[in-house]
Parts: structure tokens; C-alpha cells; sequence
């Protein structure tokens, strides 16, 4: 009913295209499950000169970045996550830099009494105002007392992650050599139930 030939074909063909499925998915499926690298975690300090809780946004460029940034047009907001898990901006929270020295910008805001504890927020920095976004620092709650200052940082090596896809690789050319390698396996296939009708 099979001749040999036939099944050579065949094997071949199969072969062939489950070569390719397994070269060209298995690292787009791994790419996608390596872990971000870590970013600076907020870190709390009690202030006793301070007279209300503050946040403060330390935003350090390299040297390199630094000169090439228009830091008098950076834009920084402040988000809070509501229960939906979506990102809302604070509608007080938003400013240029209050300084810039030695290519990090620093804002602060000072925190309600109303709100301490709340959480998470996370800070965000734009190109300009309403322009493309910066640089996301990680989430934070606020001061839990009325004299805590929270400190958050975010270094310009934080804006990789963000501007790449989630898997962190492109990968763009992997659909059409998934669609190949399907069209392989199926003209393999063809070939075979033709040859086997015969």
C-alpha cells in the first residue's frame, strides 16, 4: 500500500517542518517567560524637620543620556491603580522637575494626611507634556506618617524594558516561518496521500 519511497517522503517532509516549528517558536516561547530586570525598590525615610509626608522622585540620567535629554520639558506624573488594576494620573501630581543637578531631576510633592498609607501609585516620566513616556518607576504606597518621606528612583537603564515588547525580543520575522514551517508539513502531508493513492 506505502511504497518506500514514499515513506521517505514523508519523513522527510515531517521532519523538515517540525524542525523548523521547534527552532523558530521555542525561543520566542522562552524569551517570553525571562523575568525584567530589577528596578530600585522606594525606600522610607522619616524626615523630623519635615513638616507633612512627602513623595519625592529622584529621575537619574547617565552621562551619555543626561546631555541629550531637554530637561526643562520632562514631564513627571504620579498614578494611582484602582480596583480595576488600571493606572489613573493623580490630577495634583503632575509638573515639570523641581531641580536638575548632576543629570538627575528631582520632584516632590507633599502628601494629605487624608491619604497616608494609600497605594500603590507608581510615578511616570514623559518626554514633554503629553508626549511619550520616559520611564515608569515601580509601585510605592505613601508615607504612613504625617513627618515619612517615601524616595523613589528610576534610572534611565529602567527605560528598556519599557519600550520593548514584553518578551523583550522582537521576534518579528517568527509568524511567517511558523506559517512556513505549517506549509511544510501540509505539502508533506499532500505529497504523501497523493503518492498513497496511487
Amino acid at each position: 500500500m506505502f511504497s518506500k519511497d514514499n515513506v521517505h517522503v514523508r519523513l522527510f517532509c515531517g521532519l523538515v517542518g517540525a524542525l523548523l516549528l521547534m527552532v523558530f517558536v521555542s525561543p520566542a516561547a522562552l524569551s517570553a517567560q525571562a523575568p525584567l530586570p530589577p528596578r530600585p525598590t522606594p525606600t522610607i525615610m522619616v524626615d523630623s524637620e519635615s513638616e507633612s509626608a512627602m513623595i519625592v522622585l529622584h529621575f537619574q540620567a547617565g552621562a551619555d543620556s543626561a546631555a541629550a535629554l531637554d530637561w526643562p520639558a520632562l514631564w513627571t506624573a504620579v498614578e494611582w491603580q484602582d480596583d480595576q488594576e488600571q493606572w489613573n494620573v493623580v490630577e495634583g501630581w503632575q509638573d515639570g522637575f523641581d531641580a536638575v543637578d548632576a543629570g538627575v531631576g528631582k520632584k516632590s510633592w507633599g502628601v494629605d494626611d487624608a491619604v497616608l498609607g494609600k497605594g500603590p501609585f507608581r510615578w511616570v516620566v514623559y518626554g514633554q507634556q503629553g508626549g511619550a513616556r520616559l520611564a515608569v518607576s515601580d509601585e510605592f504606597t505613601l508615607p504612613t506618617s504625617s513627618s515619612g518621606t517615601v524616595v523613589v528612583t528610576v534610572a534611565t537603564g529602567d527605560v528598556a524594558p519599557m519600550l520593548l515588547p514584553v518578551s523583550g525580543n522582537s521576534w518579528g520575522v517568527t509568524p511567517w516561518l511558523l506559517v512556513a514551517g505549517l506549509v511544510m508539513v501540509l505539502c508533506g502531508l499532500s505529497i504523501s496521500y497523493r503518492k498513497s493513492e496511487c
